[in-house]
Parts: C-alpha cells; structure tokens; sequence
C-alpha cells in the first residue's frame, strides 16, 4: 500500500508498518506534456508550477511519515 493512500491511518497509528523490507515510498514520475511553441500558455504555466509546487519535492502526504516508517525497521 502507498503512502498516498494511508498517510493519515499512519499517523493517528491506525495502520502500522507491517513488512518494513517492503518500504511504502513510491518511485512513481509524474510528466507533464504539452504541444512545444514559442509562448507556453499561461494556463498551462501555472498548472505546471502548480505540480511542481504539490508533488515536485516530498509529496504532502509523506511529510511527516519518515520518523513512523524507519521507527518499524
């Protein structure tokens, strides 16, 4: 199970780490595409550096969640 899905079961202790070899980090890539031009649409701009902003570093979801996961090692 990904930690997407179960972020907040982690952290009220609901759902612990039952097989920690088996790590719920996920390696998954999210792309964006769009046509090439000479001016990016500023829709499209704005959508881009808002995925940056929510998924291009550490997800939301997993803020939090390393201290609960290597603690089940």
């Amino acid at each position: 199970m990904a930690t997407w899905c179960a972020s907040d079961e982690l952290r009220s202790g609901a759902l612990v780490p039952a097989l920690p070899e088996y790590p719920l980090v996920s390696t998954q890539t999210l792309w964006a595409l769009y046509p090439s031009s000479r001016e990016l649409a500023p829709k499209v701009r704005v959508f881009i550096d808002w995925l940056v902003d929510r998924f291009g570093h550490q997800p939301y979801w997993n803020q939090g969640l390393e201290k609960i996961l290597n603690n089940s090692r």
